[in-house]
């Protein structure tokens, strides 16, 4: 599919989102069904046009061998495939509506255009044409079909600058703002010395039980208010393998540490902690013991962070108008799922 990839990214610098659905949309149109026997069935109609049982499944076939590698139970595994599977229709009625919009303002896609864009592709892969329909042909699309589903991605495309993209403008005020707010990310980078008290509540756990572990957390906030050593405290209940030595994680750096902490750390000083963070691994409270700079990495002036800064927000705000857009579409249409 390396060819549909680029298809895509070449006609528009789209977002995540918009790639996403994209992608699920052109895979499911192009491939063929790999078993005779599926039956066949609607499982939703967006206004005028329908999504089969068949397109749907197609549009999930690269999710499902990633949730197989990743060990859960099967109940879990089921529980997730259900949420993706959520997630994916979501996204092709998404699909369908941001295709029906085009229609309705009429927008057109010419020969020519086509043509231009397949050349960048040929070019970006350095496909001959004789390569291009060779890879095409082993995916079972002919030049005529994957000319009318990169005519529907760029109709799309084009409906969603217009509606989204056009209306999104990012200041110098935005950018200053962004950039003082942030400003553990442009500085000089830093290591942080950590320690921390982690509670783990179980997968079976109900919620009577998680709720008697915050519970604890926060009367070990207490004991850390009252002046008790954040080592003494982990060692007695931390459920961390680090809590035999205080809960001594090391130094980390900043920009390695997941989002979360990284907002819990932001204006903290050695010698303070964070509040009760529900993460990944259980309920966490974390201890800074000591913050260093690390050589060799200046920070960043505003005028050398500003065209990131801006990309950054650009993103974020078509995203956010994006999802907006949408939704009102989808109260405006006519939507019915059939289990």
């Amino acid at each position: 599919m390396k060819v549909y990839f680029y298809s895509i990214f070449k006609i528009s610098e789209f977002n995540s989102v918009y790639i996403i659905f994209f992608l699920l949309s052109f895979f499911f149109v192009n491939c063929s069904l790999s078993s005779a026997e599926v039956v066949d069935r609607i499982i939703a109609i967006v206004n005028d046009k329908i999504i089969t049982l068949s397109e749907l499944n197609l549009a999930l076939k690269p999710y499902l061998a990633r949730i197989k590698s990743m060990g859960r139970t099967p109940e879990d595994e089921r529980q997730f495939l259900y949420t993706v599977r959520e997630k994916v229709l979501n996204d092709l009625i998404n699909d369908k509506l941001t295709y029906l919009e085009a229609k309705h303002y009429k927008v057109t896609i010419t020969d020519d255009e086509i043509d231009k864009t397949i050349e960048r592709i040929k070019e970006a892969n350095y496909h001959t044409d004789e390569d291009f329909r060779e890879i095409l042909a082993k995916e079972g699309v002919t030049i005529e079909e994957y000319r009318r589903d990169l005519k529907e991605q760029m109709l799309r495309s084009r409906v969603v600058d217009y509606e989204v993209r056009s209306k999104v403008v990012i200041t110098k005020e935005d950018i200053m703002a962004y950039y003082e707010a942030n400003q553990e990310k442009y500085a000089a980078e830093k290591r942080y010395h950590l320690r921390n008290i982690l509670m783990r509540p179980s997968s079976f756990s109900g919620e009577e039980t998680r709720q008697n572990l915050l519970n604890k957390m926060a009367d070990i906030l207490v004991k850390l208010e009252e002046g008790k050593s954040f080592s003494d405290l982990a060692r007695v209940y931390s459920q961390s393998p680090f809590a035999g030595e205080g809960g001594d994680l090391g130094f980390c750096k900043f920009d390695d540490l997941a989002p979360e902490i990284q907002d819990a750390l932001k204006g903290l000083i050695a010698g303070e902690w964070t509040g009760i963070l529900d993460t990944d691994q259980g309920f966490q409270i974390f201890y800074i013991e000591d913050i260093e700079d690390i050589e060799d990495t200046p920070g960043r002036s505003l005028e050398e962070a500003s065209k990131e800064i801006e990309e950054t927000l650009y993103t974020e705000r078509v995203n956010q108008r994006f999802k907006v857009w949408v939704e009102g579409m989808r109260a405006k249409s006519h939507i019915k799922i059939i289990q």
